[in-house]
């Protein structure tokens, strides 16, 4: 990998490659940004470049040590067991992570001092999660998370909705057994802008949100009505005309203003149900040069809904 022709490498791909043994001294490259290492089964070290931007795994059951010079690392892709082996993603802004079985029942968790380390952590896409994937003393350290995607899970935990108090994107995806959403979203009133709800079967409906916006209209109403009457109060009197038909007699009644009218256009969060809103802000986020917010279809039969980039 010495080899001067490939000093200026900034992407590689190693996917399918089951008797790779050993992956090549990736070091050696010093502009490598993009490395995804795909369905290698045998390998047991990665050893990347310090430097490197972007790391995908997947597909790496016998992976057992992931270098820890990850200080540049900004996006990740990975199984939730392949996630414990890093360390140093404190500039970390976006993990995607797929949430695997380690018995019938019980999945691989992400550990709490991981969670904690993710301080700077903008955009959390999480799939086959379940209420003991994502501990809550965790979750309490993700202060600036930003956006949040959850795919393919059978229960919407209500501690994945009390500690985000900057979400401002939250889009829920192919959760079949899901019939509503948690009252705790309400706390994310203040944050929240934009709400996505797609292939979710058997949900009934919702009402919050609605309560929400029929209450911030009552509010601007009142204090429309009250800045009215205090203008109307505070105009000098009309003058009071003489009455040539009736000399000496009372003036005639002063002349009201005619009754105000105002028209209003309360601004709602953005809400989109059933549509293809995900696909659409990961095409806006690729032309603005923006983090890539889709999660391939890597896992074919647990990842059917995400987009394919």
């Amino acid at each position: 990998m010495s080899n001067s022709t490939l000093e200026k490498l900034v992407d590689v791909h190693i996917s399918s490659c089951k008797n790779f043994l050993h992956l090549p001294q990736l070091g050696e490259l010093p502009h490598l940004k993009y490395l995804w290492v795909i369905a290698v089964e045998e390998v047991e070290y990665i050893m990347e470049d310090p430097l490197i931007s972007e790391l995908r795994i997947e597909d790496c059951s016998s992976l057992k040590v992931v270098s820890s010079s990850l200080k540049n690392l900004k996006k990740l892709k990975c199984t939730s067991s392949n996630l414990a082996l890093l360390s140093n993603l404190e500039n970390l802004t976006k993990l995607d992570v797929y949430f695997e079985s380690t018995s019938v029942e019980t999945k691989c968790a992400v550990t709490t001092e991981t969670l904690r380390s993710l301080t700077n952590l903008k955009i959390l896409n999480i799939c086959n999660a379940d209420e003991l994937s994502l501990p809550e003393q965790g979750l309490r350290a993700l202060k600036s998370l930003a956006n949040l995607y959850i795919v393919n899970c059978n229960s919407l935990p209500r501690v994945w909705f009390v500690h985000f108090t900057a979400l401002e994107k939250l889009g829920i995806y192919g959760c079949p057994e899901v019939v509503e959403l948690p009252q705790e979203i309400k706390n994310l009133n203040n944050s929240l802008k934009t709400v996505i709800l797609s292939d979710l079967p058997n949900m009934f409906g919702f009402d919050f949100w609605q309560e929400k916006a029929i209450q911030e209209q009552n509010c601007m109403l009142t204090k429309q009505i009250k800045d009215k009457e205090q203008e109307v109060t505070a105009q000098p009197p009309p003058p009071q005309w003489p009455d040539h038909h009736n000399r000496g007699g009372p003036s005639a009644p002063p002349v009201m203003p005619p009754p105000f009218q105002f028209l209003m256009t309360p601004q709602f969060p953005c809400l989109n149900i059933g549509g293809d809103e995900y696909e659409g802000e990961a095409m806006e986020g690729r032309r603005n040069d923006q983090l890539d917010l889709t999660l391939d279809s890597f896992y074919s039969c647990n990842l059917g809904c995400f987009a394919t980039s």
